[in-house]
């Protein structure tokens, strides 16, 4: 997946040789791999967003979201995208079953598919709903832009990349999808069809990002998960809420009166480096809240069952103060600063009833 990221890097320099282009400055252009096969790119210029986001690095969906919520929007798209998730790896970073039947996945997939011998190549044109993995980076490969890559486990040689930046007149965006072919050659027999290929796929793409109920679809990606951060003063680990039975120890908060946990105990980590891990911080701090969860491996993301998200206790976002103001960290030691920012925030995952997450 990293190798597909990195070609990123190669988006925007002269190495692509033209094969159509549009007035607006919108092209087709084409080269070979650095690593094999043959690399298409259709550059969008000024596509015209009507529910943009204040951050162009929310304009695409976290794959998650499109698998979870879009079902009630396919009926508007029934033969273009379907995607279901079959494992949720991280934020952004999902296993799917997906089939897209778009019209410019068919005319790629006419133009430079392989449709039979021993190595077949559909484009990822896929009618059928086809094993694929997919990670979206924001503010990837420059602050406030986004990027998708889609990397076809049916056949390792076919993926797509798609990097979305704003333009300089508000609601337009820059769109460069790339799609990764497994055979590197060019079919010049196509040249007299490309323009209308290129018009095509720029029409496509300004109806897939307007596409019905997508601004909907984009508040609950922007606010999907929660955030959790903590500033390190090096002074030592957070508190805790004491249990009934611990006396000893302990401070009091008044700011926790309210929520019935007015004493706090310093936490004591149990790894053997004696560090605070977040992760492990995490788990104990909300077992004290008599609240069960799922929590992956650092970096990923806890999730709370759907009955959590109803019977909440009671709002976190509006009581940071539980932990922004305790000390973090145990030494000075460069690798055991969590520079995660300088406060703890709450936010809720949408309106969705799928419950509450934490990212960090």
């Amino acid at each position: 997946m990293e190798a597909h990221f990195r070609l990123v890097q190669i988006f925007f320099d002269n190495s692509w040789h033209m094969a159509a282009q549009r007035p607006d400055g919108s092209s087709m252009t084409h080269r070979s791999g650095p690593t094999g096969g043959h690399l298409l790119k259709f550059d969008f210029r000024n596509v015209f967003v009507e529910d943009a986001p204040s951050k162009a690095a929310d304009l695409l969906l976290f794959p998650e979201v499109r698998g979870f919520f879009s079902k009630s929007a396919e009926r508007f798209h029934p033969h273009h995208l379907s995607t279901r998730v079959v494992e949720v790896y991280g934020p952004g970073d999902v296993l799917v079953n997906q089939s897209w039947t778009a019209p410019v996945h068919l005319m790629v997939c006419i133009f430079f598919g392989q449709l039979s011998g021993p190595k077949k190549a559909h484009c990822l044109y896929h009618k059928t709903p086809m094993l694929a993995w997919q990670q979206l980076r924001q503010n990837f490969p420059e602050p406030n832009s986004c990027t998708l890559v889609h990397q076809d486990l049916e056949s390792s040689d076919e993926s797509y990349i798609l990097t979305v930046c704003p333009e300089a007149e508000p609601k337009h965006f820059r769109a460069v999808l790339v799609f990764q072919l497994p055979d590197d050659g060019w079919h010049s027999w196509g040249d007299s069809f490309f323009a209308g290929l290129l018009d095509g796929a720029y029409k496509g793409a300004c109806s897939h990002l307007n596409r019905p109920l997508i601004g909907d679809l984009r508040q609950i990606s922007a606010h999907y998960y929660l955030i959790l951060s903590l500033r390190n003063f090096n002074r030592g680990c957070p508190l805790l809420p004491a249990t009934s039975d611990q006396t000893d120890q302990t401070v009091t908060v008044s700011a926790g009166e309210e929520l019935g946990m007015a004493r706090w105990q310093e936490f004591q980590s149990q790894n053997a480096d004696g560090k605070l891990h977040l992760a492990e911080y995490l788990q104990l701090f909300l077992e004290r809240l008599d609240l069960s969860l799922r929590i992956y491996a650092p970096r990923r993301v806890v999730c709370f069952e759907k009955w959590m998200y109803r019977q909440w206790p009671y709002n976190m976002a509006d009581n940071p103060i539980l932990i922004q103001n305790q000390n973090v960290g145990t030494s000075n030691d460069p690798e055991s600063s969590f520079d995660l920012g300088k406060y703890f925030v709450l936010s809720r995952c949408g309106e969705s009833n799928q419950g509450w997450c934490f990212m960090f």
